[in-house]
């Protein structure tokens, strides 16, 4: 009976530490990680919505505050270098901003009230940040928002978006597929709109090797992701949905193999991340969802130079005292996870909303997004991690390894032998 009771508490024993290990890879940064963040007010309440970074390590950062768009410049320090407000019609929004020869080409959206339709807006600047031009794409039957934009070989662009309808007082009831182009001067090429009778979109897109255009966003049509692959007219070739369950995607990614990831995350009970990884037909490689036991939501991914990928979004999972929080984790190409952390302003801010991750020219990473509390309201917040000494991370490397377990596992059949043969002499 003594030995069969000491049996047991060592099989508990064995699963616990089991459990611990599996447990402890999701920590909050430590002090080192940090290398320095930066809290930003433009005016009011401030929305970031996209951020890249050049190969001087500047970084530029695109979105609204107040009915007005924005960009900043900032040095790889996260110290402004300027501003710049910019303004169409009563209410403007900037979302998307791409790097060009030059300058930056800027999309979003402008209307005179919120009682009116809105039309596509695209501005280019210079490297300064001074405008050259500010054009807009007239909605026709519908309320246009531009969501992102690629610059094209033969110097044009192409918005990836959506066109709202159906509108009640000042609410839609749905919404379509945006896609247009605009030449090197901002006037419109072509225009496209794709989609049924719920809510779908365009989130963001890329331009392939062939001139084609390939799509990720919404289909609440059919409740899933939503892969669309056009000539580079703008005519459907294929679209397909792809997720297991009723699941957004918030961007997309080619790989250096040509495999295209998408990122987005799940709304229904499990509420994950969810990554799906395709070729360019659009055959599912796999797809995975991470997250713990509550809310988990994916926005941003990037590809480090050994394939594998780093995925940044929130999570509610793993600090119990607050709503969500900055979450990132790293898996490898075929959707293993290596590790995951966390991180957060202070306890004061009840609301961290992910936006962007950027890889760094000595190997860390940025992160931008929004937070908020109730007494400064929403402002963003830039953070720095990692660098020369990449991130740290607090799981030890034994704990993960599968030899660590399988030692507790030897020791403790061992024993029990030893236990029982000693009993039997």
């Amino acid at each position: 009976m003594k030995v069969n009771r000491l049996l047991i508490m060592l099989m508990c024993v064995f699963f616990l530490t089991s459990s611990i290990c599996c447990l402890s890879s999701a920590e909050s940064l430590d002090s080192s990680d940090i290398k320095w963040d930066k809290k930003i007010d433009i005016s009011g309440s401030d929305y970031c919505e996209d951020m890249i970074q050049t190969d001087d390590g500047d970084v530029f950062i695109v979105g609204y505050s107040s009915n007005n768009g924005w960009i900043l410049k900032l040095d790889d320090n996260g110290n402004e270098l300027w501003r710049k407000t910019l303004t169409k019609d009563n209410i403007s929004y900037i979302h998307g901003i791409e790097k060009i020869d030059g300058g930056f080409i800027l999309v979003g959206n402008t209307q005179e009230s919120y009682s009116t339709e809105g039309d596509i807006w695209l501005v280019k600047l210079d490297n300064d940040g001074d405008e050259i031009w500010s054009k807009t794409v007239k909605s026709e039957g519908y309320s246009y928002t531009g969501g992102s934009v690629k610059k094209t070989s033969d110097g044009g662009y192409v918005v990836f978006g959506k066109a709202l309808y159906d509108k009640v007082g000042n609410n839609y009831g749905a919404s379509k597929g945006l896609l247009l182009k605009v030449n090197s001067e901002g006037n419109l090429v072509w225009k496209k709109i794709f989609g049924d009778s719920g809510f779908d979109s365009f989130d963001e897109g890329m331009i392939i090797d062939d001139g084609s255009i390939l799509i990720c966003g919404d289909t609440n049509s059919f409740d899933d992701m939503w892969l669309f692959k056009t000539d580079e007219n703008g005519d459907e070739i294929w679209n397909k949905t792809l997720s297991d369950s009723n699941s957004n995607c918030y961007s997309m990614l080619e790989a250096s193999d040509d495999s295209i990831y998408l990122i987005g995350y799940d709304l229904s009970t499990s509420k994950d991340v969810i990554i799906i990884k395709t070729n360019e037909d659009g055959e599912v490689q796999w797809q995975n969802a991470y997250g713990g036991n509550k809310k988990e939501r994916g926005v941003s991914l990037l590809e480090k130079d050994d394939g594998n990928l780093v995925a940044f979004g929130s999570s509610n999972s793993f600090q119990d005292a607050f709503n969500n929080i900055f979450w990132i984790f790293e898996i490898d190409n075929t959707g293993n996870e290596i590790w995951n952390t966390s991180l957060y302003k202070d306890s004061l801010i009840t609301i961290h909303e992910p936006r962007k991750i950027c890889e760094t020219t000595d190997g860390g990473y940025l992160l931008v997004g929004n937070i908020y509390n109730a007494q400064e309201g929403r402002d963003v917040w830039l953070v720095k991690i990692g660098g020369t000494s990449q991130v740290q991370h607090s799981t030890p490397e034994s704990d993960n390894t599968p030899g660590f377990t399988i030692a507790i596992l030897v020791a403790s059949i061992g024993f029990i032998l030893f236990l029982r043969r000693k009993k039997l002499n």
